[in-house]
């Protein structure tokens, strides 16, 4: 909200000077505000990003079904076999191997589950980069063709500035003037002679 409070009080300030401007030799500023998500809720590229994603996740979510109820099935096994095979040496022994066999499993399991997850964290995070690149570059070439000067999201970042709406080079300007007047007068104060005392 306060990012949003900002662009718009920038644009604002920014439309009120060129107001102030006489019409004949300045034109306003063109500032146009994309909402990145809502051109992922609508644009065919959005979509698919979306479609791929869900895609993804439910895979996931059906492979951890698959495997869950796999090691349910064995431990429904192993306990069947607990109330046939008795409390015998030997068949404690078979228990006790199976139950080994069945906690490798189940942690086999769980470290597939995370590597998963995580490689389904890098997809997404990788795929979203790539839309946000995309939606940037059409934005600029877009901006560019229809003589937009100022193009911000509603989060408050700045995707496009034309020349004469950067003001960038004249701060910068202002500011390296002002160091080297700062430089001169230390040169200056250096230079000078120092008085002795009584002088």
């Amino acid at each position: 909200m306060k990012k949003n409070l900002i662009v718009l009080t920038i644009c604002s300030v920014l439309s009120n000077i060129n107001a102030d401007e006489p019409k004949s030799s300045v034109e306003p500023l063109v500032i146009k505000v994309i909402d990145v998500r809502e051109i992922a809720m609508n644009s065919i590229e959005g979509k698919e990003l979306e479609a791929e994603i869900g895609n993804l996740r439910n895979k996931i979510e059906s492979d951890f079904k698959k495997m869950e109820a796999d090691i349910e099935k064995d431990m429904t096994e192993l306990r069947s076999k607990a109330r046939i095979i008795g409390n015998d040496k030997e068949g404690l022994e078979v228990l006790e191997k199976e139950q080994e066999r069945i906690m490798r499993k189940k942690k086999e399991f769980e470290t597939k589950l995370t590597s998963s997850q995580e490689e389904f964290q890098r997809t997404v995070q990788r795929k979203t980069a790539k839309f946000q690149t995309s939606v940037a570059n059409t934005t600029i070439q877009k901006a560019k063709s229809l003589n937009w000067d100022i193009v911000p999201t509603t989060s408050g970042e700045i995707i496009y500035i034309s020349d004469r709406a950067n003001g960038s080079p004249e701060i910068t300007k202002a500011l390296d003037t002002k160091r080297r007047q700062e430089k001169s007068e230390t040169a200056k104060k250096l230079a000078a002679p120092v008085k002795a005392p009584g002088a």
